[in-house]
């Protein structure tokens, strides 16, 4: 990650897990959510620029079973720097479940930042042995920033609101997503998505 980041970079590469999220299922089951972070240990650096990736461990009573939870397709030229946070814990098709952010941006030292790009996606996984199932990708936030020459920026941004419904017994049936485009801080277009609970595929489908 940091072999373009300049001499002050080179060869302080480092990196750490932290656990996100922990669900004990029962004395004999545990799922425990970790974020493999990679940074380098450089003055000015391990702050500010970091990069990390979930994974999940599975713990039963004969084994275990360690499994990455990709939030975006294998990219080996990308610049996005990602970091991971858990949202909420949720009940989805009589199952339990939670949800995790991601926040993206390609403030990187690799790279000319003249387009500044960020956005946050959110992640609903229904959890259970030995795998998790993703069950929904909702695109949060989304801003760029275009830094020209004249020092007159322009921005374009997307922003949301989003609102569960639930069942007598707790499941999240919908969810509602009022979304709103906008340039220059002037509202473009808004409009609402659904996504409607599937019991058969079990996942959510829009609307």
């Amino acid at each position: 990650m940091i072999s373009k980041w300049g001499k002050d970079a080179k060869g302080s590469a480092s990196s750490l897990v932290r656990v996100v999220f922990i669900k004990n299922h029962s004395k004999n089951l545990q799922q425990v959510f970790v974020a493999y972070t990679c940074f380098s240990k450089a003055l000015g650096y391990g702050d500010r620029f970091y990069d990390e990736r979930l994974a999940l461990i599975t713990i039963d009573s004969t084994s275990s079973s360690l499994t990455t939870l990709p939030n975006a397709p294998t990219c080996d030229s990308c610049s996005g720097l990602t970091r991971i946070g858990v949202d909420e814990e949720f009940q989805i098709g009589g199952k339990p479940a939670v949800s995790f952010m991601f926040a993206t941006s390609n403030k990187n030292p690799c790279c000319d930042t003249s387009i500044v790009k960020e956005e946050i996606i959110e992640k609903f996984y229904i959890l259970g042995s030995p795998e998790v199932k993703d069950a929904l990708t909702l695109l949060k936030r989304r801003t760029e920033v275009y830094h020209f020459a004249n020092k007159v920026d322009s921005t374009a941004a997307y922003m949301t609101d989003v609102n569960y419904e639930k069942d007598a017994k707790g499941d999240i049936t919908k969810i509602v997503l009022t979304y709103e485009k906008l340039s220059n801080d002037i509202s473009l277009h808004q409009g609402i998505l659904w996504y409607t609970w599937n019991k058969k595929a079990k996942t959510f489908g829009a609307h």
